[in-house]
Formats: structure tokens, sequence, C-alpha cells
């Protein structure tokens, strides 16, 4: 399968904001504790009411159907590769198994909500990241690493059509 470089917005719902933050792709997480880096948010954070249906960003093969947090309540993640093109959907509750193949648009999982780890002060939604893999970042040392991408600058825009009058 080739990689293809557009996608589908799982959910239809807004850019997440809250008391808890931002989730706009690269918004400001905090420092690591180690080495003092600044930390980034690395996908999108869309809106979603509990128990809606979350589609598959791209045609692809799940390649990790997961659980994100290992204490206390903890939540789904579904990957999707179309080759060398990874799309990360988190805090869905999978309908999907390793292994299956998906079409863009088709249910991978339903949304969970995220208040029943964090309390009202956050607004239930999805994240989603999308990783391109094996890119080389230093010819010299041969080095394979993830990029991750903005997955909203890959998808498509509806443009309603022009009526004239």
């Amino acid at each position: 399968m080739s990689a293809r470089l557009f996608a589908f917005r799982p959910v239809d719902g807004a850019l997440r904001s809250d008391a808890l933050g931002d989730g706009a792709f690269f918004a400001p997480r905090g420092t690591l504790l180690v080495s003092r880096r600044k930390k980034f948010h690395r996908g999108v954070d869309l809106l979603v009411t509990p128990g809606e249906h979350v589609r598959a960003p791209a045609d692809g093969v799940v390649v990790r159907r997961g659980t994100v947090y290992v204490t206390g309540v903890s939540f789904g993640l579904v990957e999707v590769a179309c080759g060398s093109v990874i799309h990360r959907v988190l805090y869905i509750d999978p309908t999907v198994a390793a292994g299956d193949t998906v079409r863009t648009g088709s249910t991978i999982g339903l949304a969970q909500d995220l208040r029943l780890r964090y309390g009202p002060r956050i607004k239930p939604h999805i994240h989603w990241e999308t990783m391109l893999t094996g890119v080389l970042l230093d010819k010299g040392k041969k080095n394979h690493h993830k990029v991750w991408v903005n997955p909203l600058t890959l998808t498509h825009a509806v443009v309603p059509p022009l009526v004239s009058g």
C-alpha cells in the first residue's frame, strides 16, 4: 500500500480549548523534568460527544490497538498505517483489531469520555496525530526517525458551490 499524504477528519468537532489546555498542533505542554526541554502537542484534539463514531482518517491497516494510561481510568487507541504514514487516534473504544484493513471514513471506534479521568474541567475529545516514519534526518548518520505533521493540513476542505444571483 503506498503512502497517501491526505486524510479524512475522524470526527467533525472543533479544536479543543478548555481549562486544561489547548488542543492545537504544537501547543505548549510544559517542560521535561530531566532535560528541561519544552514539550509540545504532537497532534490535534477534536471535540466529541462520548459514544460518537470515530472514523478512519485514511485507507490502511490497523497496526496497533492499545491502551492509554496504565493507572486509573484507561482509554483506547488505534494506529492506522498507510505505507510510511501512521495515523494515531486516542481516547476511543476501538471497534477494530490489529491486522484489520480499514477504509477511509469507516468506524474504528467510539469516542470515550475524558471527564471520567479528569473531571468536568476537560471537554470530551479525541487526540489525532499523524507521523511520517522512516524519514532520513541526517544523511551522514543514516538515521531514520518519525516526524509529526499537523493532520489538519492533510484534510480536504469541503467548499460549498458558488451561488450566482
